[in-house]
C-alpha cells in the first residue's frame, strides 16, 4: 500500500475562529465529500458485519424479561401515543421523558410489523439501536473526518472503534453498540452531542438541531443528564458568542441562524411536550417525584476519594465497581490490568499519546482550535462526572456511569486525528475506501465482542408458554424477589391483550389503568418461590426448581383471619410502600376480601387493625359501609367489635381506611395517611 505525504500547506475553508480553527479538508478534492463517502462506506461495512454475526435476530424470537419487559410495556403505550414518561428508576421515579420509547415503537412498527423482517418485538428493538447506535458513532466520525486532512483517519478511527467495542463488550457483554438496557443506551449519542457540541463551538450554526436533538434525547434518558447536556450546551453557546458572536454582531448571527433556531425550537416544544402533559395530569407528577428525590439526597453522598476511584474504574474496564470500591485495598490497576484486552488497550492509548506529544513537541505543529475545544469538553465531562459521582447515592455501579465510556473513544479519536494530520500521512481514495470496506473483518475472528448477549430468559418463556389461553382478568400477585422475572411474563400479557392489574406499590412500572381498583371478576395469578397448597378450582400451571406458577381464584375465608399487605387471598388498594409492609394508606384506601356463607358461628366479631396515624390526621375505620370509628396518632393495634351482621357472607367485604387530610410528607410527594399493617378477624371473646 502506498502511503503518501500531504503537501505541506493542506487547503483551509474560511472559520469565524481564525487560522487555529480552520476547517482543513484533503488537497486536490472536495474535503466534506470525500469524509462523508468514505464515513459512509465504514458505516455499511461495520454494520453488515454485525448483522451477520447477529443474523439469529432475523429467525430466532427473544421474549422480552426483566428490564426489557419494563420499558416493552412502555414501548406498547408509545405506539399508541399514550406514552409521557420515560423508563422507570429503582428510586421510584421514572426518567424525565419517553423519546427512547417513541423510537423502539417505530422500530418495532416498522421492522416487525411492516416488514416482518424480525420475529419478536424485542428483535425488533435490538435491530432499531444498532442503526441508531451506528448512526451515532459514524456520525462523530464523520465530524473528525471533515477537520483531518489524512485519508487514512475514517479507516484508522473505524479500526480503533472496533477494538474499543471489543474491550467494552468484553467487559459488559454485548452493551455497547447491541444492547437496549438504558444506561448503556445513552453512551454513543453522548458521543456524538459531544463531538457536535464542538462543531457549534467553533461557528457551525446550522449543526445547532443536531446539537439540541441529541442533548434532549440525552435529557429524556436519564435525570442526571441535565448537568451534563446543560453544562456543555452552555459552554457551547457561549464560546460561539465569543468567536463568532462578537465579530458579527447579534443581529447578523440571528438572522443567519433563523432556520437552525426554529427548527431547534420545534425539536424543544416536541421534547417537552409529554413532560409537560404529565405535570398538568397528574398530581403528584413524575418532576415532583424526581425533585423529592433530589431534595432527599442533598449534599455529598459519597467521599472524595471513592468517588475518584470509581471514575478512575472506568479506564480499568471494571464491571463490578461496587463491590471492588468496598475491598480494602481497592486494587484497580490490577483489577484492570489482569486481563489481556485491557493491557492491550492501554498499551495502544500510551502509544498514541507519546505520539501525540511527540507531534505536538515539533515547532511546526498546529493543532486546529476544533480540537482544542474537544479537549476542553473531555476534561469539562470529566469534572462534571467527578462531581456527578460524589453526589450519587446507592451502591456506585458500573451502569450508572457507562456513557462515561464514551470519552475514552473521542479521546483515542481525537489523539488519532492530531497524529496523522501532524505526520501528514494520506492515502489515495480508493484505497481509503477499500479500507474502510475491510477493517471490519476481524470481527468476525472475534465474535464475542459483537454478538448480542440478551438473548431472553428460559424461565420467563417456561412461565409465558404455560399461560392459560382462558384464564380471564387476573390480579398479579408476586413477591417482590420475583418482580424481573414477572415483568416478562406481564408484558407477554399485554401483547396478548390479557387484561391484568397489580397492586398500587407497583405503579410506577405500569399505567394508572392497570392498578387494581376491585376484585370483582379477578383470579389471583400467583408467582412464587415458598410452596403453596393448591386444591381446584386452583390450577398449578408450571412448577420447578424455582417458582411455582399459580392460578387461584381469591378464596372465601373463615374466621380466624389474618390480612397483611402482601397476602395473596385479599386485594389491597391504594396503598403506597413495599411488597412486605407496613404500607402507608392514600386518602382511601381499602382492604377487599371474600367470606364463606359459614365463616363464623359468632354473633360478634373483632376487628383488630394493625397501624398507626399519623399526628393530626385521624384515620376514618369503616366495613362495608359502617364506620367503625376513628383512629388517632398513637396505637400499633386497634380493637372494634362489631355484630356479625355487618359482615357480608359469601360475598366480598370491604375495610375502608380514609384520612381526610392526607398529604405529602416532607420530600416525599406521595400523598400519605394511615401506616397500616394488618388486619384480624376474629370471633369475639376469643
Amino acid at each position: 500500500m502506498a502511503v503518501a505525504r500531504n503537501p505541506p500547506h493542506p487547503v483551509e475553508t474560511p472559520s469565524a475562529l481564525g487560522p487555529e480553527s480552520k476547517v482543513r479538508v484533503d488537497a486536490g478534492n472536495t474535503g466534506f465529500s470525500s469524509s462523508v463517502v468514505a464515513a459512509c462506506v465504514a458505516a455499511a461495512a461495520f454494520l453488515v458485519a454485525l448483522l451477520i454475526i447477529n443474523h439469529s435476530l432475523f429467525t430466532t424470537p427473544i421474549h422480552a424479561y426483566s428490564d426489557f419487559a419494563a420499558n416493552g410495556q412502555e414501548i406498547e403505550r408509545a405506539k399508541h401515543f399514550r406514552q409521557m414518561l420515560g423508563n422507570y428508576s429503582r428510586w421510584g421515579f421514572h426518567h424525565p421523558g419517553p423519546a427512547f420509547m417513541y423510537i423502539w415503537a417505530f422500530g418495532e412498527a416498522f421492522f416487525r410489523e411492516f416488514l416482518h423482517l424480525v420475529p419478536a418485538n424485542m428483535n425488533a428493538h435490538i435491530l432499531t439501536i444498532i442503526l441508531l447506535n451506528t448512526a451515532f458513532l459514524f456520525g462523530t466520525i464523520g465530524i473528525l473526518a471533515r477537520r483531518c486532512t489524512s485519508r487514512l483517519f475514517v479507516p484508522v478511527a473505524l479500526g480503533l472503534s472496533l477494538f474499543f467495542i471489543y474491550v467494552l463488550n468484553q467487559t459488559v457483554a454485548g452493551s455497547a453498540i447491541l444492547s437496549i438496557w438504558m444506561p448503556h443506551v445513552l453512551l454513543f449519542p453522548f458521543l456524538f452531542f459531544v463531538a457536535v457540541s464542538a462543531v457549534v463551538a467553533i461557528g457551525e450554526v446550522s449543526k445547532l438541531p443536531w446539537l439540541v436533538l441529541t442533548g434532549l434525547l440525552l435529557l429524556h434518558g436519564h435525570a442526571a443528564q441535565p448537568l451534563f447536556v446543560g453544562g456543555l450546551t452552555i459552554m457551547s453557546l457561549v464560546t460561539l458568542w465569543l468567536v463568532r458572536g462578537r465579530i458579527v454582531g447579534l443581529r447578523p448571527l440571528l438572522q443567519e441562524s433563523l432556520q437552525s433556531l426554529l427548527v431547534s425550537l420545534v425539536l424543544v416544544v416536541i421534547f417537552a411536550l409529554p413532560i409537560v402533559v404529565d405535570v398538568f395530569l397528574h398530581h403528584p407528577n413524575n418532576v415532583q417525584a424526581i425533585m423529592a428525590y433530589n431534595a432527599q439526597h442533598q449534599g455529598l453522598q459519597n467521599k472524595p476519594r471513592v468517588s475518584l476511584k470509581y471514575e478512575v474504574s472506568f479506564l480499568d474496564f471494571v464491571p463490578d465497581t461496587d463491590v471492588l470500591l468496598k475491598q480494602r485495598p481497592t486494587h484497580l490497576m490490577s483489577a484492570g490490568g489482569s486481563k489481556p484486552y485491557v493491557a492491550i488497550y492501554w498499551c495502544v492509548a500510551c502509544l498514541l499519546l507519546g505520539l501525540l506529544v511527540g507531534v505536538c513537541a515539533r515547532r511546526e505543529a498546529r493543532i486546529p482550535a476544533f480540537f482544542k475545544y474537544l479537549a476542553l469538553e473531555i476534561a469539562a465531562v470529566v469534572a462534571l462526572f467527578y462531581v456527578w459521582t460524589l453526589k450519587m447515592a446507592g451502591p456506585l455501579f458500573n451502569f450508572n456511569g457507562y456513557f462515561f465510556y464514551g470519552m475514552q473513544l473521542l479521546a483515542l479519536l481525537v489523539m488519532v486525528a492530531i497524529i496523522l494530520d501532524a505526520l501528514r500521512l494520506s492515502v489515495r481514495p480508493g484505497i481509503a475506501l477499500a479500507l474502510c470496506a475491510l477493517v471490519p473483518l476481524p470481527m468476525f475472528a472475534a465474535k464475542s465482542g459483537f454478538r448480542n448477549a440478551w438473548t431472553g430468559d428460559p424461565e420467563t418463556d417456561r412461565l409465558i408458554a404455560s399461560l392459560p389461553p382462558d384464564m380471564g382478568p387476573v390480579h398479579l400477585a408476586f413477591p417482590g424477589q420475583n418482580w424481573l422475572t414477572m415483568l416478562g411474563v406481564v408484558y407477554q400479557m399485554k401483547l396478548e391483550h390479557q387484561p391484568f392489574c397489580v397492586d398500587e406499590v407497583w405503579a410506577p412500572a405500569f399505567a394508572p389503568a392497570e392498578v387494581c381498583r376491585t376484585m370483582d371478576g379477578l383470579t389471583n395469578l400467583v408467582l412464587t418461590r415458598t410452596p403453596i397448597k393448591c386444591m381446584s378450582p386452583c390450577r398449578v400451571l408450571s412448577k420447578d426448581d424455582q417458582f411455582e406458577f399459580l392460578l387461584m381464584p381469591y378464596p372465601f375465608l373463615r374466621l380466624p383471619v389474618t390480612v397483611t399487605p402482601e397476602n395473596i387471598d385479599t386485594l389491597n388498594v391504594s396503598f403506597y410502600g413495599s411488597d412486605t409492609g407496613p404500607v402507608w394508606s392514600s386518602r382511601r384506601s381499602a382492604v377487599y376480601f371474600r367470606l364463606a356463607t359459614d365463616f363464623s358461628s359468632a354473633s360478634q366479631v373483632r376487628v383488630n387493625l394493625l397501624g398507626s396515624a399519623r399526628p393530626g390526621q385521624p384515620a376514618r375505620i369503616s366495613l362495608n359501609g359502617k364506620v367503625l370509628g376513628m383512629i388517632s396518632a398513637g396505637p400499633d393495634s386497634t380493637d372494634f367489635v362489631i355484630d356479625r351482621s355487618v359482615l357480608l357472607a359469601g360475598a366480598e367485604n370491604a375495610l375502608v381506611i380514609e384520612v381526610d387530610n392526607a398529604k405529602p410528607s416532607g420530600d416525599d410527594p406521595r400523598t400519605l395517611g394511615f401506616l397500616w399493617s394488618g388486619l384480624q378477624l376474629t370471633a369475639a371473646g376469643q
